[in-house]
């Protein structure tokens, strides 16, 4: 029994710690799949707002409305964008918000096709998009910080994957629970399962099941022959291991309403319960103990020595009478 209880112990603590690690990886997972979602989600984003600011551009450049130009700008930047560009024949017509020294005047290549790149410094990150100006050749560059738009998609993602893992750990843990208390009232009351001789060092365990809603009893996944007044005595005490019943408590609940049953009816029925635990197996009377002076207890599990000699066997339970 100590070796199951550690054995036991070993394998819920194995699986917790393997739940542990399985969550801990799937909550990263989540998060490394929705960091790249994002990356895809801002860039579309930022190419399709800058892309609009482009086309407008090269309408005021054609009316020559460079003022109405930086005002947009200037607009812009008190928002969350950090620098707005505008270059044209290499020459920088317009600069507003902090500008990265020594990238005004850079070009965006022959291809004349957007340029996209996220930079990173420290917890701060920010989108650069270049948008050609092919009518004026020239191009638009806004710097972007999307800080904020990519801690609060992974805030999300990663409280729904802690929310989704905690239940299904918590439910793993009930169902776990579940199966414990099952083992642990199978062991005293019994279920429809038949219990063997469990291996105890060079003694046998009794193993007593009681099966209330079956009315039956097993020792040792034999079953035991009882009359209805020994099964509802063997139940009750079953109710409650180790308890002692009074007299009075067995007698209100095997004889109801009866005015003649007392401790002399209760006596010959537990000496009948305990002749048939014996007939099943030797010294499988010491399940029903007398408390002497107190009443009657039940033992669900005891060591019998596997050579113990009849007269060894009688003497422990002449003992069990007298606890």
């Amino acid at each position: 029994m100590a070796t199951t209880r550690v054995s036991r112990t070993v394998a819920f603590g194995g699986g917790a710690v393997a739940t542990l690690i399985l969550a801990a990886a799937l909550v990263g997972l989540q998060t490394h799949r929705t960091s790249r979602a994002w990356l895809d989600t801002a860039s579309a984003e930022g190419l399709v707002r800058s892309s609009a600011f482009a086309k407008a551009v090269e309408v005021w450049l054609d009316r020559h409305q460079q003022e109405t130009i930086r005002s947009v700008a200037e607009v812009m930047v008190s928002g969350h964008y950090l620098s707005v560009e505008l270059v044209v024949e290499d020459t920088v017509l317009l600069t507003v918000g902090e500008s990265e020294r020594g990238t005004g005047s850079a070009s965006i290549g022959e291809s004349e096709r957007p340029k996209i790149s996220f930079e990173r410094s420290g917890p701060q990150w920010t989108l650069d998009v270049s948008i050609p100006l092919p009518s004026n050749h020239g191009f638009v560059r806004t710097r972007e910080d999307v800080t904020t738009s990519r801690a609060a998609m992974i805030n999300a993602a990663f409280r729904v994957g802690a929310l989704g893992i905690g239940c299904w750990a918590a439910f793993c843990g009930l169902a776990w629970g579940a199966a414990a208390w099952r083992r642990a009232r199978g062991g005293l009351r019994g279920r429809d399962g038949a219990a063997a001789d469990v291996s105890f060092g060079s003694d046998r365990i009794s193993v007593l099941q009681v099966d209330r809603r079956a009315k039956s009893a097993r020792l040792n996944g034999t079953p035991v022959r009882l009359s209805p007044k020994q099964f509802a005595l063997l139940s009750l005490l079953a109710s409650d291991e180790g308890r002692v019943f009074s007299d009075d408590a067995i007698l209100h609940v095997v004889w109801p309403g009866s005015r003649y049953a007392d401790s002399n009816d209760l006596r010959q029925c537990v000496y009948q319960l305990r002749r048939r635990l014996d007939a099943v197996v030797p010294g499988g009377a010491r399940h029903v103990c007398n408390a002497k002076g107190f009443g009657y207890r039940l033992a669900a599990q005891l060591p019998i020595a596997a050579d113990a000699p009849p007269e060894e066997e009688e003497e422990r339970h002449a003992l069990c009478e007298r606890i």
